[in-house]
């Protein structure tokens, strides 16, 4: 879209190293990783990182923040569910920073293009983060070293920093102090970054020690907020009534007559994605989640049924056992040795079917979107994994901008891949903006199943 475009254009212009850096803006220090354009100054970078939805200045992958009240806020592009993202990540900042863990409180961000790929599965969000994080502790580290070392008159390589503080020479400042008196303006390079020194597993301060995760106090006391607690003034509630398959049912009639007695009731609507990932549905909406449930039980839905309506638990089992036993199908995983060879001269040989049956992915929080389309714009209320995925997808369907289309983030009641694409979105989203109001679909199941 518009950013992958700016995004080319800079790569096009030999722009696409990146860069580490810190500016000041009003009240705090930044800091980023992200792509710097020749000529741009650290103060453009710092009000284009505070304001901006990305920019051809510099375009951060992830940043932090330090204000003049000592406060360290890390911004988190990975999705909480249950497993403590936040701290994770914000804990490698703060150990390579030497920030004060009593200083850090968490951001998680709504998407942003400046923010980058935004994906949470796979166990891959501190793999994948750890080194990048690092390395943007570690250079803001020294950013507020060497910001510090004229204010205290002592040179930059006797000082240390640790609980947000520098300290060297018999003397001391806090990181506070730093932003408020100092020159926080530094950038480096790739080269320099990729370079630069992390502290040794030894000396760690957070990490690997015990903590309590940020998250678990507002867990603890109610005061969370999960996409299914999310509300908004004049919202109504849509509940699917799903097709007898996933993929290739077509509706061909609704008779929602017997749905116009419940208290509450509205409409019912048929969901046209274009993309084809929702297909079939019919979605009963009413001004309360309990009489939506009850509209989609009575609401009769005529369908052409896909091909596999007919394929059972039992029809998969002996469908995977065929291909078990057919060597011509499979993947070929490894391939050394003579395996066959050694096979035919064995004196004997011990052969298993292993079989598993079909998982589900039920969460603890049901699936569930919150979606009001306001001047041209959707405005997307619901917890999920993969934002960068679903994001051109619900543009596709919506026939929109990418950029039209903005997924404020939630706590996630579990996730187990199953909040990985957000399907149950693009049904919310095309009621809300058929019927002119925030609508909030619930993926419940109904009492008869």
């Amino acid at each position: 879209m518009k950013r992958q475009r700016e995004q080319l254009e800079m790569a096009q212009a030999g722009l696409s190293r990146r860069s580490f850096l810190a500016g000041s803006t009003a009240g705090g220090l930044l800091m980023g990783l992200g792509v710097l354009a020749p000529g741009a100054s650290l103060k453009a970078v710092a009000d284009e990182m505070a304001h901006s939805g990305g920019s051809k200045v510099f375009s951060p992958a992830v940043w932090f923040e330090l204000y003049e009240d000592g406060r360290v806020v890390v911004n988190i592009t990975k999705a909480e569910m249950g497993q403590h993202v936040g701290t994770a990540l914000a804990r490698i900042v703060a150990d390579e920073l030497g920030a004060d863990w009593e200083d850090v409180t968490l951001d998680h961000v709504n998407t942003d293009p400046k923010w980058g790929t935004m994906v949470t599965g796979g166990s891959w969000s501190v793999v994948t983060s750890f080194q990048m994080l690092s390395q943007a502790g570690a250079a803001g580290r020294q950013v507020l070293i060497e910001a510090a070392a004229p204010l205290l008159g002592v040179d930059a390589a006797e000082l240390t920093a640790a609980n947000s503080t520098v300290s060297g020479g018999g003397k001391s400042i806090s990181y506070a102090d730093i932003v408020k008196r100092g020159d926080v303006s530094r950038s480096f390079s790739e080269d320099e970054l990729a370079a630069m020194p992390v502290k040794a597993p030894a000396q760690r301060d957070l990490i690997g020690k015990a903590v309590k995760a940020r998250d678990i106090p507002e867990k603890s006391t109610g005061e969370a907020v999960y996409g299914l607690d999310a509300e908004m003034p004049g919202m109504v509630y849509a509940h699917p009534i799903m097709p007898p398959t996933r993929f290739g049912s077509e509706v061909k009639s609704v008779d929602a007559r017997p749905a116009q007695d419940i208290p509450g009731f509205l409409t019912s609507m048929v969901v046209d994605d274009p993309t084809g990932y929702v297909q079939g549905w019919v979605l009963a909406i009413a001004e309360t989640l309990p009489a939506a449930i009850k509209a989609s039980e009575v609401i009769k839905v005529d369908w052409t049924p896909g091909k596999t309506a007919g394929v059972s638990e039992a029809d998969i089992l002996e469908e995977g056992e065929k291909l078990v036993g057919d060597k011509s199908s499979g993947a070929l995983f490894v391939d050394e040795g003579d395996a066959p060879g050694a096979l035919a001269a064995a004196a004997e040989s011990l052969s298993s079917v292993y079989r598993t049956h079909t998982a589900l992915h039920f969460t603890l929080e049901p699936q569930n979107a919150l979606v009001h389309y306001k001047e041209g714009r959707f405005h997307v209320h619901a917890g999920n994994q993969w934002q960068s995925l679903i994001m051109p997808v619900l543009a596709e369907s919506l026939g929109v901008d990418a950029s039209d289309i903005h997924m404020h983030t939630y706590y996630l009641g579990g996730g187990f891949g199953r909040r990985l694409f957000g399907d149950q979105i693009i049904p919310a989203a095309h009621a809300a903006r058929k019927l002119g109001k925030p609508v909030k679909l619930v993926l419940t199941r109904p009492a008869d199943s």
